[in-house]
């Protein structure tokens, strides 16, 4: 997978300009409410992009379900595919025994 994306990269560099936008946008974002719905939160350990603290708190402010993953990085899907897929199937079965009230 790797020498694909540096390919990709060479082909299609992000631009300084890009970078900065993409910056100001996640500095300026407010989630000003929960969300309506059950949720689930993961994150890697070994994410280097957003620390995993960051989602354990917004996991934690919206009284959402949290899973860290102990060595993936920011792309868990591609990581390991595997354990989000795992994680997803006993959440939703979890999600599923409290909405009809057995456990």
């Amino acid at each position: 997978m790797l020498p694909a994306w540096t390919a990709w990269g060479r082909e299609c560099p992000v631009s300084r300009g890009n970078t900065l936008r993409q910056l100001l946008a996640a500095a300026r974002f407010s989630a000003v409410k929960k969300p309506a719905v059950p949720l689930l939160i993961l994150a890697g350990a070994g994410d280097r992009m957003v620390h995993p603290s960051c989602s354990q708190r917004l996991a934690r402010a919206w009284g959402a379900d949290f899973a860290l993953h102990p060595s993936a990085g920011h792309d868990l899907t591609l990581d390991d595919g595997d354990w989000v897929a795992r994680e997803v199937k006993a959440w939703l079965a979890h999600a599923g025994r409290k909405k009809t009230g057995s456990a």
